[in-house]
């Protein structure tokens, strides 16, 4: 190349030097660098980063400075690599991503096609898309027993008067007798469990407040039974039991109106209405009715009693003797889904629902052993027995009205 370039020089030193003829060699020498290789070319630097997934290829060109011959070629002026190249942005990885292809060696052909897309740092491994994992949903566990307080029912005898209401938490421990409500039964607990209605052998019905220690007569009626709270505690709900007749009355004893023919009502704290028993042409069963006396409806045709309304208003515990003697079954609010819960030879009645629903009190006589409070779980699983009770033998007022009351412990 070098001897080219001599000779044309040569060549032109014999042509008159005019101007034309000076911009002609230029133009030759200039067209010959840029076509020609060798070692005066300009140098074309490859660079290949870390695999991202493709090369990453950075031109770079000095700038050319005639060398005389014989001398070794230095360029007058190098570009500066810098000491890290920035790879371009990586694309991202989809879950049916193309595998990597291996990446050239230097020797490669250049590229000349330079993204123009500004460099930007990336990792050194292609990034990998993570599956987001569902969460699954998991049920809280169950407390333990003793987060709930139960006052229930317990028959001394002789008298046949002589009932009594007792205390404990729902494991069975620590029970105690509530003295001050003297010769008691049939409780049921306030929203807000700070205080419990029940029936006063023989002048009606009182409301104990727990905190005060206090009594306070509500309906003064001896043959009242079974009270249960409204959602909002400023009511109660109740039925006299010579005439079969369901009554609603404030908490201070104003506006006590009947509502509807039934007995042992039971007020739900969700859904607004007041489930009971009762017949209807001879078909009795589990109704359902609005405090207005609206929305009245019959739920089942087993001959059940003893409604009690899950929390949150949803299902209806209740007992009946469809199989022969007397068990424990669930329906739902509607009607439909009625099952059986305890199977067993003797009696089980009285079902009472924990505060969040997951488990059911009851009255049972463990197949005519003994009787005692049972809890089971709000399913009908894991049966077991929490504390002996007394009950009484009265034929017009016994153990069917010897409810329990369940809410939480302090």
């Amino acid at each position: 190349m070098r001897r080219t370039v001599r000779r044309m020089i040569h060549q032109a030193r014999r042509l008159a030097p005019t101007p034309a003829a000076l911009l002609v060699l230029v133009l030759i020498v200039v067209s010959l660098l840029s076509s020609c290789g060798g070692e005066s070319t300009p140098q074309i630097v490859v660079v290949t980063a870390t695999f991202t997934p493709g090369p990453i290829v950075q031109v770079v060109t000095a700038t050319f400075t005639a060398v005389p011959e014989g001398a070794t070629p230095v360029p007058e002026a190098t570009a500066e690599i810098p000491p890290t190249v920035a790879p371009v942005i990586a694309p991202t990885v989809t879950l049916a991503a193309r595998q990597p292809t291996q990446a050239p060696s230097s020797s490669a052909a250049p590229v000349t096609d330079v993204p123009t897309e500004p460099a930007t740092a990336a990792p050194t491994t292609a990034p990998t898309e993570a599956l987001a994992a569902t969460p699954v949903p998991t049920e809280a566990p169950a407390p333990s027993l003793s987060s709930y307080f139960v006052v229930y029912t317990s028959y001394e005898g002789p008298d046949l008067y002589n009932y009594g209401l007792w205390g404990m938490n729902g494991d069975g421990s620590d029970k105690f007798k509530i003295e001050g409500a003297g010769q008691a039964s049939e409780p049921g607990f306030s929203p807000d469990g700070n205080q419990f209605v029940f029936y006063h052998w023989v002048d009606g019905l009182h409301i104990w407040n727990l905190k005060r220690e206090t009594s306070l007569h509500v309906v003064q009626n001896g043959e009242a039974g079974f009270p249960t709270w409204s959602a909002n505690g400023q009511k109660l709900a109740y039925f006299v039991v010579t005439e079969s007749k369901i009554y609603t009355v404030n908490v201070d004893g104003s506006d006590n109106r009947p509502l509807t023919a039934g007995m042992r009502p039971n007020w739900a704290l969700n859904g607004g209405f007041i489930a009971y028993d009762s017949c209807e042409a001879n078909k009795c069963g589990i109704f359902r009715i609005n405090p207005d006396g609206g929305g009245r409806r019959q739920l089942t045709m087993d001959s059940g009693g003893g409604a009690a309304v899950s929390p949150n208003g949803k299902k209806i515990a209740y007992w009946s003797r469809a199989d022969g003697d007397f068990e424990v079954y669930v329906v739902n609010v509607d009607g439909s889904g009625a099952r059986q819960l305890t199977r067993n030879g003797g009696n089980d009645a009285l079902p009472a629902w924990a505060p969040d629903g997951k488990y059911i009190y009851y009255l049972s006589d463990q197949n005519g052993k003994a009787w005692a409070i049972m809890v089971m779980n709000a399913d009908g699983s894991n049966a077991r027995k929490i504390t002996s009770v007394g009950v009484g033998n009265d034929p017009y007022r016994g153990w069917q009205y010897q409810r329990i009351a369940v809410t939480w412990n302090e």
